[in-house]
């Protein structure tokens, strides 16, 4: 393929019509005229011939820039190549390109794939997807998977588009990470997805959590999903504590018939009562180990004065035999035999007075 190099007029060049970066932001685009004022444009654009003018292939951003600096000439080789040519080779050398938001990489993707007749022009696939994943794969050298995942946004509300398309989105520094984003649009009900996503954007929520909160949406009961989308200052119930009242509601309605929505609020209450007296002890606890470091109160196996962490490991004795009840409380159930839950009784039992000797040891009860 001949190319010609030569120094256009910056008047002469038009953008590339099937450019899928949707915004130039103007400060990296400012200090990249800067570098251009000062050592001039290092690497030529890309053009092709066009009705008299010279129409950009690659290097858009290197001649906005030198339009920032008000440079009148710019170099350029210049290709022939018609229009089919161009959109794919616009499209592979944009989907490369690092400052790429995520949703313009999808569209790029879905453009090249139309280009390809991969898809039609609704954006319908024309062939089995994983073959459209391949081929993609081929052209663009992008992995498949990360193929799938990007094609996958644009079946996002566009709310959620928004929100990937703000930015810094898609990295591990964003509010909302391409992960987030599909985790968050699996959710079938519009509404509740735009709780999830305030919560999420709110709170900051790693991805493992907002696809673990996602899960609780899915499949808990309304007022276990009502409670895990308050603020995070408005309940005390927590995922991870979520999960567990979900395992306890399935196990009960699967072996006791119970009334979901009713067994559902009801174990909320009682988890907020268990948690309300492990709080309340874990306060006496660290009153007592202070009198110990105080030399008010005397304790065998306490040689010195307790550090934080024993502290904590105080509290945490404290709420071990509670937790134990709890999962007995799940995973016993009515439909075990006699001797089972005998045993299992025994065995929290036999906990407990481990428990309860150690923190008498500790001073921590006293007899």
């Amino acid at each position: 393929m001949v190319e010609e190099l030569m120094m256009l007029n910056i008047d002469k060049i038009e953008p590339n019509p099937f450019q899928p970066r949707e915004t130039f932001e103007h400060g990296p685009l400012r200090e990249l005229a800067d570098s251009i004022e000062e050592s001039g444009v290092l690497q030529p654009i890309l053009v092709r011939p066009h009705n008299k003018r010279y129409q950009i292939i690659a290097g858009e951003r290197r001649w906005r820039a030198c339009l920032e600096a008000g440079k009148k000439k710019i170099p350029a080789l210049v290709r022939d190549m018609d229009d089919s040519e161009l959109q794919i080779a616009s499209l592979i050398e944009n989907v490369h390109r690092k400052d790429l938001q995520p949703i313009e990489k999808a569209k790029a993707l879905l453009e090249l794939g139309k280009a390809l007749d991969l898809f039609d022009k609704t954006g319908a696939y024309l062939m089995e997807k994983k073959e459209v994943y391949e081929q993609l794969y081929v052209k663009t050298k992008i992995g498949i998977t990360s193929v799938k995942l990007n094609l996958a946004l644009l079946n996002l509300p566009d709310f959620i588009q928004e929100e990937v398309k703000s930015p810094g989105a898609g990295t591990t520094e964003s509010v909302i990470t391409v992960d987030k984003a599909l985790s968050i649009g699996r959710i079938k009900d519009k509404k509740i997805q735009k709780k999830v996503l305030e919560k999420v954007k709110k709170e900051e929520m790693p991805d493992k959590e907002v696809r673990k909160l996602v899960k609780v949406v899915e499949k808990a009961p309304e007022p276990l999903v009502e409670e895990v989308l308050k603020d995070e200052d408005d309940t005390e119930i927590t995922i991870d504590d979520a999960e567990k009242i979900m395992e306890k509601v399935e196990v009960a309605i699967e072996h006791k018939k119970v009334e979901p929505k009713k067994f559902t609020k009801d174990t909320i209450e009682e988890l907020k009562e268990v948690k309300k007296e492990s709080r309340d002890e874990e306060k006496r606890m660290y009153r007592t180990s202070d009198k110990i470091a105080k030399g008010k109160k005397k304790a065998r196996g306490f040689p010195k004065e307790p550090t934080p962490v024993q502290k904590k490991a105080l509290a945490q004795m404290a709420t071990m035999v509670e937790d134990a009840w709890w999962a007995f409380d799940v995973t016993v159930i009515d439909s075990m035999d006699e001797d089972m839950r005998s045993e299992a009784i025994r065995l929290i039992q036999k906990m407990e007075n481990v428990c309860h000797e150690r923190l008498v040891a500790l001073a921590v009860y006293v007899e």
